[in-house]
């Protein structure tokens, strides 16, 4: 095939599933078309192990550091690339 029958047939077929998706929004009463999102602030990750201490001066395990450290950001992180203290929730 060439390449611009490659390109034709891409573009049929996304024409066809555009055509498909965007008529069900019609109907959908929430008016957000699409996957439903929780307005919650929930993170649900999988761990190996359960967590000893959530309190992030004094953890026992590896674990409990990672936990702690997603709970509770830095104002800055290290860029791996150059090494430079970058600001994460200052300006």
């Amino acid at each position: 095939m060439t390449f611009q029958v490659k390109q034709f047939l891409l573009a049929v077929f996304a024409g066809l599933l555009i055509l498909t998706v965007f008529p069900f929004c019609k109907n959908d009463k929430t008016g957000t078309c699409g996957p439903a999102f929780s307005k919650e602030n929930t993170v649900t990750i999988r761990l190996n192990a359960a967590v000893v201490s959530l309190n992030p001066l004094l953890t026992k395990t590896a674990l409990d550091g990672y936990v702690a450290e997603k709970m509770l950001p830095c104002l800055g992180i290290v860029e791996p690339q150059t090494l430079e203290l970058q600001p994460l929730l200052i300006k």
